[in-house]
């Protein structure tokens, strides 16, 4: 059996730098971005299991991001690079969250 999962990276096209990456785990449900292009929406869930939803916003004129429980509550916040290891090294969503 096999899964496809879509996992989120975001790079900055005039130099090439990954900017974001949460790791293999997480699957893209939804991207939006704001209108002035500042700030980017990120819907994800955590590969195995379901009803493991999150939002990540994305401040890229801050370079700073945070997590948000599907319901709107926040989980965590940080640099790219913290939010980042936070969402990489979560093998399960509830080591990262409860």
């Amino acid at each position: 059996m096999s899964h496809w999962i879509d996992c989120p990276y975001l790079y900055d096209t005039a130099t090439g730098e990954l900017l974001f990456h949460a790791g293999q785990l997480w699957d893209t449900k939804k991207v939006d971005w704001a209108e002035n292009g500042g700030i980017l929406n990120l819907e994800l869930s955590h590969y195995p299991g379901a009803g493991n939803e999150i939002r990540v916003k994305l401040d890229l004129i801050n370079g700073k991001a945070e997590i948000r429980s599907y319901n709107n509550d926040y989980l965590s916040g940080g640099n790219f690079s913290t939010v980042c290891n936070e969402l990489s090294n979560t093998t399960e969503f509830r080591t990262l969250f409860y």
